[in-house]
């Protein structure tokens, strides 16, 4: 179905399949959502004819029944290669592929065979049949997506209140539908309510903490806002569902995270306050940040000096922990949060990793990071190094000077292109005095970029003094 609707397979990830169905500039007649859900429903007939050719071919097996989801969404993609230079296999990577895959995981406790976003509905136009609708929590998204059932595709301009669904594509959706669902109840047991969020206080119970709310969740995790009850502070709450048949690597990840933060003391990296276990569950205690972070911050309007001061902070957290051998691999706006005083902490260490810890938890050809953060280097296969982190704040650093990023383009491949290989944007000539610092910060090749955190903060004492020098002779 995807190959017949001129959609691309571009890898199968587990017993999963991600495919792309482009948006040719001008495209006319069909467009790419459209074709993306016609391969959707069509995979579903195939699902069901399958099932039923096992019935039929193996009755005796005590056989799972086999169904499939769904989860489909419009957006902007990066196109990059992966692994070593000459053998990477091309993929898609951005925050579009993250939200379909998220929306195909919440088919199973939506009980919806399709579902698609927004975005997919309103770009696919008035041709899909909706049947629910409802707003659903995706991890990595500060408020609720809109989520739709997608039930069939209308023909020409008929009218959808009179649009008669084929049996055999009702069939196929409910069976489906119901497969996925029972498989995750089984699977969830007794946790399924804390991964749908339709938990409340009395039904999730951490000793020492009172959730308040659910702020967040992800395939594996849920985070809380909770209040600790021996002071009436108020924490993240982040909840990982410990009886889920979880991947090893997950839970390794997990508890790397507290074992990473809980051995900082740094001001301007998060705290964490705890950690534990139990059948059920584990979880982490880490501070918690009203304010929201820098990406709520850049669009306001920073000056020079702000910029600069706001960098610094963010580079004596990465002295701090590159000095404890450890790369973040996620440096981003979402992830430098902003506290009360007006200061920034780093945070979020999921991702984070130990130099020369187990490379096994690390594939070859993973890449890790958000598109608009991640260094050449790791584009081009190679893993990430404390100069990618560097990079990664240099393109913050352009962002809280100028409010934009450094680099656009009118298709995702010729954003890669900029990325890798376009010379080094230019600040404007109010700005010009960062220039050099910015240069050296988010050089193309490593070798020309800082090596080392702290000299990044000796080029920001440079410009400080040089600052200061002029205003002295200024008031001279």
């Amino acid at each position: 179905p995807i190959i017949r609707c001129r959609g691309v397979v571009m890898k199968f990830i587990g017993d999963g399949v991600m495919a792309l169905f482009e948006s040719p500039r001008g495209e006319a007649g069909e467009s790419h959502a459209h074709r993306a859900v016609r391969a959707g429903l069509a995979m579903q007939l195939a699902a069901l004819e399958f099932r039923e050719w096992v019935k039929r071919h193996h009755p005796a097996q005590s056989l799972p029944e086999f169904s499939i989801g769904v989860g489909i969404h419009s957006g902007e993609v990066l196109l990059c290669h992966v692994g070593t230079p000459g053998r990477g296999e091309l993929t898609v990577i951005g925050d579009a592929v993250n939200i379909a895959s998220r929306l195909e995981g919440q088919t199973k406790e939506l009980g919806w065979a399709v579902v698609a976003s927004e975005a997919t509905v309103n770009a696919a136009g008035s041709g899909l049949v909706v049947g629910s609708r409802r707003k659903v929590q995706l991890r990595g998204r500060s408020v609720p997506t809109d989520a739709f059932e997608i039930i069939g595709i209308a023909a020409g301009d008929a009218d959808h209140a009179s649009v008669q669904i084929p049996e055999d594509m009702r069939q196929a959706l409910a069976a489906n539908a119901r497969v996925a669902a029972d498989a995750a109840k089984a699977a969830l047991g007794i946790t399924l309510s804390i991964m749908t969020g339709d938990i409340g206080e009395k039904r999730l119970s951490v000793q020492g903490y009172r959730v308040v709310s659910k702020v967040g969740r992800g395939g594996s995790s849920v985070v809380y806002l909770a209040e600790r009850e021996s002071d009436k502070q108020q924490v993240v709450l982040k909840i990982l569902n410990a009886t889920a048949g979880l991947d090893e690597i997950l839970l390794q990840r997990f508890v790397q995270e507290f074992d990473i933060i809980s051995s900082i003391d740094h001001p301007n990296v998060v705290k964490i306050y705890d950690r534990g276990f139990s059948d059920r569950h584990a979880y982490i205690a880490m501070e918690y940040f009203p304010n929201g972070s820098l990406a709520q911050v850049i669009p306001n309007g920073l000056s020079g000096r702000q910029a600069l001061s706001l960098l610094a902070q963010a580079a004596g957290a990465l002295r701090e922990v590159h000095g404890r051998g450890i790369i973040h691999r996620d440096i981003k706006p979402g992830n430098l949060m902003a506290r009360a005083d007006g200061n920034i902490v780093l945070a979020d260490f999921g991702i984070a990793k130990r130099l020369g810890e187990d490379k096994g938890r690390t594939r070859q050809g993973e890449l890790y990071g958000t598109p608009y953060y991640v260094s050449p280097e790791q584009i081009e296969g190679s893993p990430a190094t404390m100069q990618s982190d560097i990079y990664a704040l240099g393109i913050i650093f352009y962002e809280m000077l100028t409010g934009q990023r450094p680099f656009d383009a009118e298709s995702v491949s010729g954003l890669i292109a900029l990325h890798v290989s376009a010379p080094r944007p230019k600040l404007p000539d109010g700005l010009a005095e960062y220039q050099g610092l910015l240069d050296r910060m988010i050089a193309v090749d490593p070798r020309n970029r800082f090596k080392r955190a702290d000299e990044v903060l000796e080029a920001i004492d440079e410009v400080w003094t040089q600052q200061a020098l002029r205003a002295l002779k200024q008031g001279s």
